[in-house]
């Protein structure tokens, strides 16, 4: 689709149920056409309907650690990533696979940088605002869990602050719990 010009786009995206319309939050170009794609396949497909829960004997575990320790970990991470690679990482995608729009679309981090390495904003200013990005994600992130367990999902939550050793050996005897309870 991507001989397809901007107003054509548009206007298939204008054409499309206000369900789809409505879940298409993201109006980058990819979004675009994957709403376009599942617009025609359901409208090929009138009767389609996405499978239900296969009931499946999840376990999920989610390490517990404050908001102060997660914000710290989250910064202390990203400063790290970008004295390693990462910017270099950016440039090399640039440089050799990917133009500056599909570069934005492989996640926060990349949006931020592309706009640094096209000159739009400071390194500074990279920084910060992708960190906000990154801290806004994990403030989501946890929310989603919060849904989660007010749906009625079980989550088994790890203090952080224990050992390693201790910690995989709790997700085991968790994962063996839960699965053998399946049974």
């Amino acid at each position: 689709m991507k001989e397809v010009s901007p107003e054509e786009i548009e206007k298939e995206i204008d054409a499309l149920p206000d369900e789809i319309k409505s879940n298409l939050t993201v109006q980058t170009w990819h979004r675009k056409v994957r709403a376009i794609e599942i617009g025609r396949f359901l409208k090929k497909n009138p009767d389609w309907k996405p499978t239900s829960n296969p009931g499946f004997n999840e376990v999920i575990i989610g390490m517990d650690i404050s908001r102060e320790e997660r914000r710290e970990k989250i910064t202390q991470r990203l400063r790290v990533r970008l004295n390693t690679g990462l910017l270099e990482e950016a440039e090399n995608l640039l440089k050799n696979h990917v133009n500056m729009e599909e570069m934005e679309y492989y996640g926060l981090e990349y949006k931020w940088l592309g706009k640094y390495l096209r000159g739009q904003i400071s390194k500074e200013e990279m920084f910060e605002n992708l960190n906000i990005a990154i801290h806004q994600f994990a403030k989501r992130q946890m929310t989603w869990f919060r849904k989660m367990e007010n749906d009625g999902y079980k989550i088994h939550w790890i203090d952080i602050h224990i050992p390693l050793k201790e910690r995989i050996k709790k997700v085991i005897s968790i994962y063996h719990s839960e699965i053998n309870q399946g049974d």
